[in-house]
């Protein structure tokens, strides 16, 4: 029930539906960062379980995949992934402003990467 109590928190939070700041994320309470890190990962896992029928791999396919990969290899729990991000946000101010899930994404690029 916690989780999803946070996850509405997450939704309710957000400056338009489906789309959140790193800045935004930053004022999370902690629950709903982990929420929200872990519902960026699920949808990788989606995204490269679901049959592509046209034949094609796309580059973002590819390399999602291979952070999937990575991830699941490495057995990255949910803290972790919440860590590797909140690593990645500390050392990267910059990009404060850009898309979350985004921000989530390069976190494990970078993470996998240098492992």
């Amino acid at each position: 029930m916690g989780l999803l109590v946070a996850c509405v928190a997450v939704l309710n939070a957000t400056s338009a539906w489906g789309e959140l700041s790193g800045t935004e994320w930053r004022r999370l309470a902690q629950i709903e960062r982990f929420a929200y890190v872990l519902g960026v990962v699920d949808a990788w896992r989606v995204l490269v379980s679901v049959p592509n029928n046209t034949g094609r791999v796309s580059p973002h396919e590819r390399s999602t995949a291979a952070l999937v990969r990575c991830s699941e290899s490495k057995k990255v729990t949910g803290e972790q992934a919440e860590a590797i991000v909140q690593k990645y946000m500390e050392q990267n101010p910059a990009e404060w402003s850009g898309p979350m899930a985004g921000l989530v994404w390069f976190a494990f690029y970078k993470a996998c990467k240098e492992n």
